[in-house]
């Protein structure tokens, strides 16, 4: 299921004014969604402040590395080997993934990435939007193991 503030995001909406105006114009910096920009190499270009909230990590510790140092094991090679083939194929990709914090805490999030093409159609950069749902996907187990307490009645 896609949480409903990730239909409202128009992606591509935000990307036009992304390369239109480029990162100083455009503030990221201020949205409750986790927000991360990320180079081809891959690493880290720019994380706003609501993502170093979720990661516990400081821009310091993010920017430059790998998004791995997010990765909590939970997901299979081929999970991942999905999702680069999708991004690096000029495509977006959009699922739910669990991730892990710098202080090891386990976390799932509804992720879009989006790569960034420019006017050669070269991909220069991917931008990911993130909606925490820790919260949600505890609560739908909460109910769904009452329903099989109530069903075993």
């Amino acid at each position: 299921m896609i949480p409903e503030i990730m239909r409202r995001i128009n992606i591509k909406f935000i990307l036009f004014y992304f390369i239109l105006l480029g990162y100083s114009q455009i503030s990221f910096s201020q949205s409750d969604n986790i927000t991360y920009f990320m180079s081809v190499i891959p690493q880290s270009t720019y994380c706003n402040p609501a993502f170093l909230e979720m990661t516990g990590y400081s821009h310091e510790e993010v920017l430059h590395k790998n998004p791995r140092i997010l990765k909590s094991g939970k997901q299979d090679l081929d999970f991942y080997a999905r999702l680069w083939d999708t991004i690096s194929s000029g495509h977006t990709w959009q699922g739910e993934i669990i991730n892990k914090t710098k202080h090891d805490s386990i976390y799932t999030e509804y992720m879009t990435i989006t790569p960034v093409i420019n006017h050669d159609g070269d991909i220069i950069n991917y931008i990911a939007i993130k909606v925490d749902i820790t919260e949600q996907k505890k609560h739908e187990l909460e109910i769904k193991q009452r329903e099989e307490q109530y069903r075993s009645l």
